[in-house]
């Protein structure tokens, strides 16, 4: 009983500790990508033009269903380097609107994803960028299969030395016809967030 009791103390306190995070930004795609977030793509052109972008879904990766070709059973971000079919040498960014962190004592990005790598292609690269108020520094590198539809992999990044009043966060992906990298319930927030797919639930 005592060793139970001390169980669901922890638990509380845990559940206390990510549902009072100071959330500064969080974005669950249910809805499309928002047009305050930056899509960039400097190249990625074929002789059907530029089709490999950073997209929100409709009905699960290429629409084939949320419960099987998604990472919790909703929508969610994607830039998919084998949608064109043939060779397409991507660059795409995927940039979050800018917020101020410049009174945070703490700062973490968390967020689900599925990056599939090819194996054998171009060498396909995910990285996780922030602007630190001067410059885009690299915080995370993706270079292997990370995650898997209904299993992904959840990253809680700490970017308490980056934080600024005029912050950004972005994914860059470069490729060329190799697979995707997805990513779902982005929360920028104090804390390390364990449930960050239910403080995703109402974007900004």
């Amino acid at each position: 009983p005592m060793k139970q009791f001390f169980a669901l103390f922890s638990l509380t306190i845990l559940h206390s500790i990510n549902v009072e995070a100071q959330v500064l930004l969080t974005e669950n795609f249910n809805s499309g990508i928002p047009t305050t977030w930056t899509i960039t793509t400097p190249t990625c052109f074929n002789s059907t033009g530029d089709t490999t972008v950073w997209m929100g879904t409709t009905n699960g990766w290429r629409a084939q269903g949320l419960s099987g070709f998604s990472l919790d059973s909703t929508e969610f971000a994607i830039v998919d380097s084998d949608l064109p079919g043939t060779f397409c040498m991507c660059d795409e960014y995927l940039t979050t609107p800018v917020f101020d962190a410049s009174n945070n004592s703490m700062l973490y990005l968390n967020y689900d994803q599925y990056f599939r790598y090819y194996q054998g292609g171009f060498a396909d690269t995910g990285k996780v960028q922030v602007y630190d108020g001067l410059s885009w520094i690299t915080v995370s590198t993706l270079t292997a299969t990370s995650g898997a539809w209904m299993a992904p992999n959840q990253q809680s990044i700490n970017l308490t030395s980056y934080m600024n009043a005029n912050m950004q966060v972005r994914f860059h992906y470069k490729a060329n016809w190799d697979w995707f990298w997805a990513i779902d319930n982005i929360v920028i927030s104090d804390s390390i967030i364990t449930n960050q797919d239910e403080l995703a639930a109402s974007p900004n």
